[in-house]
């Protein structure tokens, strides 16, 4: 569905299937992203990318990501982001109780700034693999590597191509 107020249009620009069963997730070309149970038809929760349209999503699907639940999206500035779907933190009730309350924290956990010189068309995880592969517009493929103690990423592998039209043949 499209909504339009006067001239501005939010269209859907990306649909991605997550690990949970009946929970997609939907990138909007305003930069929201919302995790949806279809089943229920419920908004489970969202996320705000600051810069321009969702272009592809991505769920990490590897043995680290029940300690690094991961979903990635990338944007039509080359940046890519993650986003932390939930990880769980006990915090400390203030009161006579002494009881101690967990809280899901759902936020931007790193973004990877120049990732691609241009839009990114895809990004994608390998299956049961802390890798995720990336292409852009800037005729690049690179290969991400989630191996940090802190669950980030680096660069693994690249191949690069003329990013420019030819001048003379």
């Amino acid at each position: 569905e499209i909504d339009c107020i006067g001239s501005n249009c939010i269209a859907v620009s990306c649909i991605e299937q997550s690990p949970a069963c009946d929970v997609v997730a939907v990138g909007f070309s305003s930069g929201d992203i919302l995790l949806l149970n279809i089943r229920s038809d419920l908004v489970l929760f969202s996320f705000q990318q600051i810069d321009g349209a969702v272009t592809s999503l991505s769920f990490r699907t590897d043995g680290a990501s029940e300690r690094y639940p991961y979903l990635v999206s990338s944007s039509e500035n080359g940046r890519i982001h993650t986003w932390n779907l939930g990880t769980l933190n006990e915090v400390d009730n203030n009161d006579e109780t002494g009881h101690k309350t967990i809280r899901v924290d759902r936020k931007l956990q790193f973004s990877i700034d120049d990732a691609h010189r241009g839009p990114i068309s895809k990004v994608a995880f390998l299956h049961g693999e802390p890798v995720m592969i990336s292409s852009g517009a800037d005729n690049s493929i690179k290969m991400w590597i989630f191996d940090a103690p802190d669950g980030s990423a680096r660069l693994l592998r690249s191949r690069e191509g003329h990013s420019s039209h030819p001048l003379r043949i």
